[in-house]
């Protein structure tokens, strides 16, 4: 599998049920690592008339997004992006990893 013009190395074909999935992956040292929390927030309700009656309740909502950025970088030198959502990764800048 071609990813981003890098050859992505295939492992084992896995088995679950009557389906089989290939799985490819991609091994490197960290060269960055960057996280982020992305904030939305939303509201509704509220309003009323001159005579003060009418409206509903305001309510507000904030939905939080980790977002993380990982850069790896392989032995020879090929370099990949993954981005994560709500899903963190501990890891620090020199530590060798494999994404399946």
């Amino acid at each position: 599998m071609i990813v981003g013009g890098i050859q992505m190395p295939q492992g084992p074909a896995v088995s679950s049920g009557n389906r089989t999935f290939d799985l490819n992956y991609f091994t490197g040292k960290v060269v960055d690592n960057q996280s982020r929390v992305e904030s939305v927030v939303s509201g509704s309700g509220g309003g009323a008339t001159l005579d003060g009656t009418g409206g509903s309740a305001v309510r507000i909502s904030t939905t939080n997004t980790l977002k993380q950025t990982l850069f790896l970088q392989a032995d020879d030198g090929e370099e990949m992006r993954f981005s994560l959502d709500d899903f963190e990764v501990h890891c620090r800048t020199g530590h060798k990893m494999t994404v399946v």
